[in-house]
């Protein structure tokens, strides 16, 4: 089963079979008829331009324990897909909403770029030496026990293991700033500040720079897409705790976000049947 971060989410709208295409469609073909045709969006989801060949209907029919008549019907019967050339078949609401995602995609991609860019710039303002005393340390972090007040207490020092600024340095103090943001704004279940910090830095040494201005754009775009997905009556999980969170890099998962214009329609199909 492919289960690519892409394919973690698909907008399923509760009203759309009672859309007058799907209304027809159940009434003359039944229940398998309905299933057929939200098999057929999947596997156009699937394909890298979502059009899908005609000549390939009887694969998918023995694939899904149907007829290759049944699936044509579905396709050529109820004005749900668009055949081009007599070749392959698509959804013309899917293009543009898949579009739309894409679009969405790639500009919360520049966005985060954008975000180390600055993260740069800013790192090249800082002096190329520090003292001791300073919260700016060399970029090469591993952790090394050192005691502290003639007391056996451990604490950890953090060393960059390769180089990540210009200048080879990192404002852990700001980097942590910004962790707390994100952290403060995370609905889940936390621990402290200190432990989830140190933690999330042992464990992505190397790219906390990259990682820590990606995690608050990330958890937006999350809520939002849940705020959509309730309004549309679809189930919305609870969040997880903000350690699973991160140890599963979830704020790489894309969500399909609908842009601002089109929230208030709540009744929109996922594929509008036009």
């Amino acid at each position: 089963m492919n289960m690519s971060k892409d394919a973690y989410y698909f907008t399923h709208d509760s009203n759309a079979k009672d859309d007058p295409k799907c209304a027809l469609l159940i009434d003359q073909l039944g229940m398998e008829g309905y299933g057929i045709y939200w098999m057929l969006i999947e596997v156009l989801r699937d394909q890298p331009d979502y059009k899908y060949p005609l000549a390939l209907l009887p694969s998918l029919a023995r694939k899904y324990n149907t007829t290759p008549q049944k699936i044509e019907a579905v396709i050529r019967g109820y004005q749900l897909f668009v055949v081009e050339g007599g070749v392959v078949f698509m959804s013309e609401t899917l293009v543009k909403r898949m579009c739309a995602w894409e679009n969405e995609k790639t500009r919360r991609s520049l966005l985060a770029k954008k975000a180390v860019e600055a993260r740069w710039n800013r790192a090249k303002e800082l002096p190329q030496k520090c003292d001791s005393n300073t919260d700016v340390l060399p970029m090469k972090y591993e952790v090394i026990p050192i005691k502290e007040n003639k007391r056996n207490i451990n604490k950890k020092i953090i060393k960059e293991k390769s180089p990540r600024s210009p200048k080879g340095e990192v404002d852990l103090v700001s980097l942590k700033d910004q962790f707390e943001i994100f952290r403060k704004r995370y609905p889940g279940t936390k621990r402290g500040l200190d432990t989830e910090f140190n933690e999330f830095v042992k464990k992505y040494s190397g790219h906390v720079t990259e990682i820590v201005p990606l995690l608050l754009p990330a958890l937006e775009n999350l809520m939002r897409w849940r705020e959509q997905a309730a309004k549309r009556g679809e189930f919305v999980p609870s969040f997880a705790n903000l350690k699973t969170w991160i140890n599963q890099r979830r704020w790489e998962t894309e969500y399909p976000v609908e842009s601002l214009n089109t929230i208030d329609d709540e009744h929109k199909t996922s594929v509008k049947f036009d």
